[in-house]
């Protein structure tokens, strides 16, 4: 059961602003990365076909490759940190404003639905579009009725996800293998492809995340707007419709709960650790693949 917080909803706007701001970077540099490795694709290709070329041009695509892919990987932690903390925040609001009575969503399970293994396949997910049902404006505001409410469902937080999901489940699957592991030219063009498909999703993903945001954010805000024009009496008189008399909950001794030890390696796992062979090949496949008497 929901109660009434003792401070009104707001909008942080400074987190949304850095939210929005590592998002819409990673998928700038995805997008560069992409066009970088595919320069570096077609010379991969040549060269598997007998041909022959300059070394100096492909140690200058080498280097824009790797130029693009370290700060992709740099904000990769970061902004999935800030998602995480952004969507606990907005959960709050949500508490504050009586959306989550007869709903199994809380800030807490907003964090955790990211760190338990297994469940973290679905439940951001079903925790991101229920927010965003929760957020809908044109909704009733602090009217208790027999039944929960919620807006329709968007498409944005199934594209974040749909893209999110195989770049994780593919470095979790390669866990452990040496990145630095020499490959054959037909076996680094074969990872390369795929990498380039990894790192496009990749893009995706963040441009979708940094929309769901956006619309989220705008769409606490109306209701924020609309909770400060109703009358202090008012919405008393509406907040005290959601607290049935009984004694408080007991609380729970020893504090909160700790994160699960398997959730938080997980996480850091599939976005901490640069493994850049599990987005594709290393950023010097080019150099490597390269003749060495033919390096002029």
């Amino acid at each position: 059961l929901s109660s009434p917080g003792p401070d009104p909803p707001k909008p942080y706007s400074w987190l949304t602003g850095l939210t929005l701001f590592c998002c819409a970077a990673q998928a700038a540099f995805g997008l560069l990365a992409v066009l970088a490795l595919r320069d570096q694709a077609s010379l991969l290709e040549f060269l598997n076909a007998g041909g022959e070329g300059d070394f100096l041009e492909a140690d200058r695509v080498d280097q824009r490759v790797e130029m693009w892919l370290r700060p992709l990987f740099a904000l990769s932690f970061p902004s999935f940190v800030l998602i995480i903390v952004w969507l606990n925040r907005a959960v709050k609001n949500l508490d504050r404003l009586q959306r989550l009575w007869q709903s199994t969503l809380s800030p807490g399970w907003a964090v955790a639905a990211f760190l338990i293994p297994v469940v973290s396949l679905v439940a951001p997910y079903i925790a991101v579009q229920e927010t965003w049902r929760a957020s809908d404006p044109r909704l009733p505001l602090l009217e208790h009725g027999p039944k929960r409410i919620l807006g329709p469902r968007s498409v944005l937080p199934l594209v974040w996800w749909v893209c999110f999901l195989p770049r994780v489940l593919w470095r979790l699957l390669h866990f452990g293998e040496d990145p630095q592991a020499e490959l054959e030219l037909p076996e680094l063009i074969q990872e390369q492809r795929l990498g380039m498909v990894l790192i496009a999703l990749a893009a995706v993903s963040a441009l979708a995340a940094a929309a769901w945001v956006f619309g989220i954010h705008r769409r606490q805000r109306e209701l924020i707007g609309a909770w400060h024009a109703m009358p202090a009496e008012q919405r008393e008189q509406r907040l005290a419709a959601f607290v049935f008399p009984g004694p408080p909950p007991p609380a729970t001794p020893g504090g909160p709960a700790p994160i699960p030890v398997a959730g938080l390696l997980a996480l850091v796992e599939a976005q901490l650790l640069p493994d850049l062979r599990c987005y594709g090949i290393p950023g010097a496949a080019t150099r490597a693949a390269w003749p060495t008497g033919a390096r002029q």
